[in-house]
């Protein structure tokens, strides 16, 4: 499973974890270390270059446990963050093309 461009990563992420549920209800197993490979893999790559760093930080820091619920809201938080920028930078560009004219 891939987020597709256009699509939310929030919306990808809650999707993703319904299939998850879905899978343990028939009884298959998706261990954590496979369920964080996924997530790496089907987001964009600015935000999984952001979790590689949640990643190796929680790694680093034997103390620290990897919970799934709060890595996915930070992603989501990120990813509302990039949104945000791009959109603001767009933004800015329309308005000074329409000065011009």
């Amino acid at each position: 499973m891939h987020c597709l461009k256009g699509t939310e990563v929030w919306e990808f992420l809650a999707n993703l974890s319904y299939k998850r549920e879905e899978l343990a209800a028939a009884e298959v197993l998706v261990t954590n270390d496979e369920y964080q490979r996924t997530i790496l893999k089907g987001i964009p790559g600015e935000l999984a270059t952001f979790m590689s760093h949640l990643l190796s930080l929680a790694m680093l820091n034997r103390t620290l446990v990897v919970n799934l619920d709060t890595l996915v809201n930070q992603i989501c938080e990120e990813a509302d963050r990039l949104k945000s920028r791009c959109t603001k930078g767009q933004g800015g560009k329309k308005d000074s093309s329409t000065d011009e004219v």
